[in-house]
């Protein structure tokens, strides 16, 4: 991660990109810090409307953390890694790059979680193991509050504090995950993949897909397939 040229029609432009101080506060847990250290990185170059610095930044964002990964605790988050490609297919301009890196991050940060990278207590690995189990269902916080035997009030503060997502939000992600990896390695259709990850809606479902990854499921399967058939 240290200084190198972009050449494009102009100049060389040298950048220099250090993403440590970010992986270090992801595999802590504190994915707000990250989202602080990629705009420190980026701050001098946002409003530069380079097409080309700005999918440097977010490329060497992507492999930063897989390395970080790969080296630190000997996991391969290829799927991670291949849906942040996929993210970057999204039209990328100054208004743009900033909402990208923190999809990029939170897709890290939520797989960080489902291998246990991410530490936490024993309340909370019960609850992701009860999400993963139900994740085919409706499922909604008073549910896995009388399931684990805690006050709902309780454990929605806890889990927004440990995950710094809202339980809500960490279930539609999880749910979303399965849906790409449906749509990358099977030939269901997407009314199917609706139902087989808990919504009833196909319209919702689809809303939902489009507003996480920046793409339809259909535009999505036709991407991917695309993308994997030239790598």
């Amino acid at each position: 991660m240290d200084k190198f040229n972009i050449f494009n029609s102009e100049e060389a432009i040298n950048i220099n990109i250090n993403y440590k101080a970010l992986c270090e506060s992801l595999v802590r847990g504190n994915f707000e810090n990250s989202y602080i250290e990629f705009e420190k990185c980026i701050s001098e170059w946002i409003d530069k409307n380079n097409l080309v610095v700005y999918r440097s930044f977010l490329n060497s964002l992507n492999y930063a953390i897989y390395y970080y990964v790969l080296f630190t605790y000997n996991k391969s988050f290829n799927r991670s890694c291949f849906h942040c490609a996929m993210i970057m297919h999204r039209e990328i301009n100054k208004d743009s790059v900033v909402n990208i890196a923190r999809s990029i991050i939170d897709e890290y940060y939520d797989e960080m979680i489902e291998e246990g990278i991410i530490s936490m207590n024993p309340l909370l690995q019960e609850v992701f193991e009860l999400v993963e189990e139900k994740i085919s269902e409706i499922i909604n916080l008073d549910l896995i509050a009388k399931e684990v035997h805690v006050n709902k009030s309780y454990l929605s503060k806890m889990f927004k504090v440990n995950t710094g997502y809202t339980f809500s939000e960490y279930v539609n992600n999880r749910k979303i995950n399965k849906a790409r990896n449906l749509l990358i390695n099977s030939e269901k259709s997407i009314s199917e993949i609706c139902r087989e990850c808990g919504y009833k809606n196909t319209t919702y479902f689809s809303s939902l897909f489009s507003k996480k990854t920046g793409f339809s499921p259909t535009n999505f399967r036709k991407k991917s397939s695309h993308y994997k058939e030239n790598i």
